[in-house]
C-alpha cells in the first residue's frame, strides 16, 4: 500500500502537484479522501483511487487493474469452509436448540460490524484525531540567521535559543505547566524559526491554536513588575507553493496579555508541515518569547 500512494503521489507530481482542493473540485471528491489516499495507511476504495487518477490525467483503466491486484493481497483470507457433516440438515425436536445456530448468528453479527465500520473509514468517517504539537518541538528544525539551533539551548546562545519550561513565570501573572520558550538570534531584527513535520496531513476543519507572551523573571513574577521585549510571533503552512503565512501577533512583554491563536487550516488541507517562528525588533534584549497550548483541533 505504501508503494501505491508513492505512485498516486508521483502521479499527482507530474501533473504540476495541485492542491488537493483543486484535485478535489475536478474529482468530485472531498480533498481529505483525496489526500488520506495518497497517504498509504489504508487501501482507499476504487472510487476514490480513480477519482484521484481522473483529476491528474492517468489511465483509469491501468490504474483500476492495479487497484484490484492490491485489494486481493490486502483482503482478508475466506472464512474456513464448515465440514460436511455440519452442513447436513437436521430435524428439530421441539424443545431443543439445534447446535452450532448461536455461533452462526454470533459469525453474522461480527462480519456485520466488520463491513460497517469499513464503509464508515471508506467514506471519509472516521474521527480525525487532534496534534499536540510541543511534545513534537524536540524533533522540529530550528534555526535564525547564524543557521541551525540546537534544542536545548540556553538563553546565552547568541545565535538565539529554543527550550521547554516547565511551570514557567508569564507576563499574564501566571504560571503555565509547560511553555515552548523561543528567542531570536541576539541581533537587531534577528529570528528564530522551526519547522514542524506533523504525524498526519492537515484536515479539512483543522485549526491551529496556541497562546503566546513573554516570560518573566522570579522577582518581577512576584513584585508585579514587566518588563520585556517585542517579537512578532508568526505561523506558516509549508506546502508546495513554498511557506505561506497564516497568522501573525505583535506582543510585548509588559503589557500583561498572552494573545490567543486561533486559525482555520481548511484551505491547506493535505499539507503535512508547520512552522512557527519570533522576529525582533531593533532590539533582541528580554525577547523571551513563549509558545503554549499548541495543536492542531478538528473543529465540527
Amino acid at each position: 500500500m505504501q508503494a501505491f500512494a508513492h505512485e498516486l503521489r508521483e502521479l499527482r507530481r507530474g501533473a504540476g502537484n495541485p492542491p488537493y482542493r483543486a484535485l478535489a473540485a475536478k474529482a468530485y471528491c472531498s480533498a481529505s479522501a483525496l489526500a488520506s489516499a495518497a497517504g498509504g495507511k489504508e487501501l482507499p476504495s476504487l472510487n476514490v483511487t480513480l477519482a484521484y487518477v481522473r483529476a491528474c490525467g492517468g489511465d483509469e483503466a491501468v490504474w483500476e487493474r492495479r487497484w484490484r491486484e492490491l485489494n486481493v493481497q490486502v483482503a482478508r483470507p475466506p472464512a474456513p469452509v464448515r465440514p460436511v457433516e455440519d452442513r447436513v440438515p437436521r430435524t428439530r425436536v421441539p424443545g431443543t436448540r439445534v447446535p452450532g445456530t448461536r455461533v452462526r448468528w454470533i459469525g453474522l453479527a461480527v462480519v456485520l460490524v466488520v463491513v460497517v465500520a469499513g464503509l464508515v473509514l471508506l467514506r471519509g468517517g472516521g474521527a480525525v484525531e487532534p496534534v499536540e504539537l510541543i511534545p513534537l518541538a524536540g524533533t522540529a528544525s530550528w534555526r535564525s540567521g547564524q543557521g541551525p539551533v540546537a534544542w536545548g539551548s540556553g538563553s546565552r546562545v547568541q545565535a538565539g535559543a529554543v527550550n521547554l519550561s516547565l511551570q514557567a513565570p508569564m507576563e499574564s501573572g501566571v504560571r503555565v505547566e509547560r511553555v515552548l520558550g523561543t528567542h531570536p538570534e541576539w541581533v537587531p531584527h534577528g529570528y528564530l524559526e522551526g519547522d514542524f513535520t506533523l504525524p498526519r496531513p492537515i484536515h479539512e476543519n483543522d485549526h491551529f491554536v496556541a497562546s503566546v507572551g513573554f516570560y518573566v523573571d522570579e522577582p518581577g513574577f512576584a513584585t508585579g513588575d514587566r518588563v520585556g521585549g517585542e517579537v512578532d510571533f508568526s505561523v506558516y503552512v509549508l506546502d508546495e507553493g513554498g511557506p505561506r503565512r497564516v497568522a501573525l501577533v505583535r506582543d510585548v512583554g509588559n503589557d500583561w496579555r498572552t494573545p490567543r491563536l486561533d486559525v482555520d487550516l481548511s484551505p491547506y488541507e493535505g499539507a503535512t508541515s508547520l512552522r512557527i517562528r519570533v522576529d525582533a525588533g531593533d532590539t533582541a534584549a528580554q525577547d523571551w518569547a513563549g509558545w503554549w497550548d499548541m495543536r492542531l483541533e478538528p473543529r465540527p
